[in-house]
């Protein structure tokens, strides 16, 4: 009863934690043609349809559920540099048509690139080629409020 008791004097001297949410995204990674200027066309790499990618905004605590989808013809993966780990082991070389799962807990407060990593010389050419983009992890304590901005 004691504990119980202490627990509920933290929580309203401190205020109550937030409930940590899951935040789930998609990723499509395909092969796209962008424009430059008037007439002028490259090849390149996006997720979405875009480049650079979309920004992902998730608070600190969150789950983050990433869906990988790959709508091209060749291997792509996906390396998070906000996950803490090395996610090549479960997201590298997806293979055209298939689709990975990935969830972590956004545990850093920061601004951390998303590229894709199929692996080898594949990740610098995909990587420079469009294939990147941005996940927001916004501190519990001072929210930036950037979905405003």
């Amino acid at each position: 009863m004691k504990g119980a008791r202490f627990f509920l004097m933290a929580a309203v001297l401190l205020g109550a934690p937030a409930l940590a949410t899951v935040k789930r995204f998609e990723l499509v990674a395909q092969g796209s043609v962008f424009p430059v200027d008037e007439g002028v066309y490259v090849k390149g790499f996006s997720f979405n349809g875009m480049s650079p990618g979309p920004m992902l905004l998730v608070e600190e605590g969150d789950t983050v559920e990433i869906v990988l989808k790959n709508a091209d013809s060749v291997a792509h993966g996906l390396s998070i540099h906000a996950a803490n780990t090395q996610t090549s082991k479960f997201l590298g070389n997806v293979q055209p048509g298939e689709e990975r799962i990935f969830r972590f807990t956004a545990d850093f407060p920061g601004v951390f690139m998303y590229h894709c990593a199929p692996g080898g010389h594949g990740i610098m050419t995909h990587t420079m080629g469009g294939q990147h983009g941005m996940i927001v992890v916004e501190p519990l304590c001072t929210r930036q409020n950037l979905h405003r901005a």
